[in-house]
């Protein structure tokens, strides 16, 4: 390549050194080339641009406390929330993946959003997102990752919000409702099994079904967190 040959003129602007050029065709593929990647580049600017516009705007209509999480977990939190922050008044909003909730952070942070506080909320799988955006985390917007459940063991469910419950919850009820089972059997017999959990039915257990407060008790040090961090101004 000849970008080495690259030189900035009296304003600033990106040009190359003819006289380093061999030849007219030489220099023709140089412009064409820089052409064509500062297009790109500027979609690629504008786009992004965009996406940061609609996230002011997105600011602008924010007019109490947030927590974003990961996934479909809002249903939980709620619930969460109402056994250990009832008189809290805070919207709970899903954000897609870990990926995306990182990014929604990010995006806030270029904002300098600082008229309420806004937790983002990560699964305990979560750590190198949590990490890259604990980084960056002002006194407004604010990231929260879960810590790991020691008291679940359940290979399937390690990750997710679904980590928090205990292991005797996946118990009460058949293997088949909680997880989908998949079994390679070779002349009738089990060669290898493996299990994925059935996230809405768990949901639906827990929350309809089972409805237990003391279910939720992992979901306290979240709320406790949030409360410290609401009423110290600071």
């Amino acid at each position: 390549s000849n970008f080495n040959l690259a030189i900035f003129d009296n304003k600033g602007k990106i040009k190359f050194d003819s006289n380093a050029l061999n030849t007219d065709w030489d220099l023709l593929q140089e412009e064409l080339g820089f052409f064509y990647l500062n297009e790109e580049l500027n979609k690629l600017y504008e786009e992004k641009q965009n996406l940061l516009d609609s996230i002011k705007a997105r600011a602008d209509t924010i007019v109490k406390p947030i927590i974003y999480s990961e996934g479909n977990n809002y249903k939980y939190l709620e619930k969460a929330k109402s056994i250990f922050a009832n008189d809290l008044d805070i919207d709970i909003k899903d954000c897609g993946g870990k990926n995306e909730l990182q990014k929604l952070f990010k995006l806030f942070v270029k904002t300098d959003f600082d008229r309420f506080k806004i937790f983002f909320v990560f699964d305990c799988d979560a750590k190198a997102s949590f990490i890259d955006c604990n980084s960056l985390k002002t006194s407004s917007l604010i990231p929260y990752i879960f810590k790991e459940n020691q008291k679940n063991t359940i290979e399937e469910v390690q990750s997710g919000i679904e980590n928090l419950f205990p292991d005797e919850l996946f118990e009460l009820k058949d293997e088949f409702y909680f997880f989908d089972v998949n079994e390679h059997k070779r002349n009738g017999e089990i060669k290898s099994r493996s299990r994925s959990l059935r996230k809405i039915n768990f949901e639906n257990f827990i929350l309809n079904e089972r409805n237990e407060n003391s279910d939720f008790d992992k979901f306290q040090d979240l709320f406790e967190f949030i409360n410290s961090k609401i009423n110290n101004p600071v």
